[in-house]
């Protein structure tokens, strides 16, 4: 096999006059009815001849494709997408193939970069850059490079069952591969969690017959633990994943093995391995020295630990890292994450000048606002980046720098920056009650949350309920929520640690301060599971699901 010819183009956006060289657009698709007409109209005048091959749609997706002027042809599905688009690129008569997906979409722009690129008569294969937006992180995407543009008569073919690729070393002759600046988003991550599970679940099939076919497949080791993890099935997925890290990548691309790694990472933070989390981290950096985007999620993993000293290092580090070239693959933040953290972390350690140089200039109303709607839906990550980056550009007051503190508490679980924030505002409003009395429950107990644990088993004590309660609204109080969700973020905590006994009590005080809850009867429901105490658990959620029918009686 003689390797390509590797070029990089950077093509202009500008429209595209004169004839193009005819190119057949060649697709496989099932049940896309919701997504076929918005990819095809994307796709505007770039293709003399539109071939969608139809793996077994039961719904409108073949008349759709017709009224595109498609050629519609049938396959019977195999559990094998690359023998599916060797298919459809098998019915090609232009003089290139351009190959996309139903929940593909390009933008007037990229229409235009790939008609350069196909007039550019630079290479035989080009490759355009896949973003993906992040479903599970709202400030990534994953970009991928796809080889959808080549010439017909080469002899290309796809390989692999699951996640096909255009196998190069099949070309009849020696071949340039391009890549280029051509941006296609691939919305299929962010169409909907059931749809996305649907779809990862399907994949598992494949994988695990693959899998029963090369069960040392470092490969099929890697997409079974990142479709597993896309399923929270935890244990297995870090046990994929930990072969994958093991192997040393043999097999796999780079960006499949740093997605190991980062998957991996995340999985051990998610079931509270942190040492393991860290040390995966140290090796990950030594392996991926040059990926900006590691030393970012370094930053941000540390903010999440409460350590922003820590954070500020490997940020720092991250600014000093060029831009990433146009032939690096994997996940990227998108503008301004980097700064937005570095700012974040200086603002934690007491330094507002660093802070406000990092930072964008914002409406801090709006910032304001954000946060507000972040406490109200109880996402603390959102509730403090929208604070930190208000109070850094604005004219914070005491209440707002102590707002920050009762999210870091909700968002870490720790209050190392909470108690750092308290002193300041004391520093500069001696006797402030409410940092006062703050920081003297941070101080009262190592691990805050115990203050709230203790409070909760007073309360369920009938002699003692009033001052159980009474400690618990001063609690919520000073953490800016109401009493039961200070009740409920203290007993979804304990799930998540597994500790189902503190966790039983917590929903127990909540469904008796608000019986008509029924989320708090499934998370009772859940913790009593956990406790081993089926029966109860089941009636707990048989609670829940007469309180949600009554509902929608209503």
């Amino acid at each position: 096999m003689t390797k390509p010819t590797v070029v990089t183009l950077e093509l202009n956006p500008d429209p595209v006059t004169g004839a193009l060289p005819a190119v057949s657009l060649c697709m496989i698709v099932k049940n896309e009815e919701a997504n076929l007409a918005d990819c095809l109209r994307s796709v505007g005048d770039f293709a003399a001849e539109i071939i969608v091959v139809d793996t077994g749609s039961t719904d409108r997706t073949v008349e759709i494709a017709r009224r595109f002027g498609a050629r519609v042809e049938f396959f019977d599905w195999v559990n094998d997408f690359a023998a599916a688009r060797n298919a459809a690129i098998g019915y090609a008569t232009g003089d290139w193939i351009f190959w996309m997906d139903a929940d593909d979409r390009l933008t007037p722009e990229n229409l235009n970069r790939l008609k350069r690129a196909l007039i550019s008569n630079r290479a035989d294969v080009y490759s355009a850059r896949i973003v993906s937006p992040n479903a599970q992180h709202r400030q990534s995407r994953a970009i991928a490079h796809h080889l959808r543009l080549f010439r017909n008569g080469l002899g290309l073919s796809f390989i692999y069952p699951l996640h096909e690729d255009l196998n190069l070393a099949a070309a009849s002759e020696p071949v340039t591969l391009a890549y280029t600046n051509i941006e296609i988003e691939h919305v299929g991550y962010v169409l909907g969690d059931d749809l996305l599970k649907t779809k990862i679940r399907r994949n598992l099939g494949i994988i695990r017959k693959c899998l029963a076919d090369d069960p040392q497949s470092v490969r099929w080791h890697h997409h079974l633990g990142l479709s597993l993890a896309m399923l929270d099935d935890h244990e297995p997925a870090i046990d994929a994943l930990e072969f994958v890290v093991a192997s040393g990548g043999q097999g796999i691309s780079e960006v499949e093995f740093y997605y190991s790694h980062l998957w991996l990472i995340a999985l051990y933070s998610k079931t509270q391995r942190f040492e393991k989390a860290e040390t995966l981290f140290r090796q990950a950096m030594t392996r991926f020295p040059a990926r900006q985007h590691l030393l970012i999620a370094a930053g941000m993993f540390y903010l999440d630990a409460d350590d922003p000293a820590t954070a500020r290092r490997w940020l720092e580090k991250a600014a000093a890292l060029p831009a990433e070239s146009l032939t690096v693959q994997g996940q990227t933040w998108l503008p301004g994450t980097l700064e937005n953290y570095l700012g974040q972390a200086h603002l934690l350690l007491g330094d507002d000048d660093r802070a406000r140089q990092w930072y964008a200039s914002a409406d801090v109303a709006a910032l304001h606002r954000d946060a507000q709607a972040a406490f109200e839906a109880q996402d603390w990550a959102r509730a403090v980046d929208a604070l930190a980056h208000a109070i850094a550009i604005g004219a914070p007051t005491p209440a707002d720098r102590l707002a920050l503190a009762a999210a870091l508490i909700f968002k870490t679980g720790k209050t190392g920056s909470a108690a750092r924030i308290c002193r300041r505002v004391l520093a500069a409003h001696p006797a402030h009650p409410a940092a006062d009395d703050l920081l003297a429950v941070i101080r009262q107990n190592e691990d805050f949350w115990q203050t709230p644990a203790d409070a909760i088993s007073v309360a369920l004590a009938a002699d003692r309920r009033e001052q159980g309660l009474s400690l618990l609204r001063r609690l919520a109080e000073l953490l800016s929520v109401s009493l039961p969700e200070l009740i409920r973020q203290h007993g979804l905590r304990c799930i998540h640690r597994q500790n189902y006994a503190a966790a039983t009590e917590a929903f127990a005080l909540l469904v008796d301060l608000s019986p008509a809850d029924a989320a708090a009867y499934k998370s009772l429901g859940v913790s009593l599971n956990g406790l081993g105490m089926e029966q109860d658990a089941i009636a707990a959620w048989q609670i829940a699901q007469q309180l949600e029918a009554n509902m929608v009686a209503t």
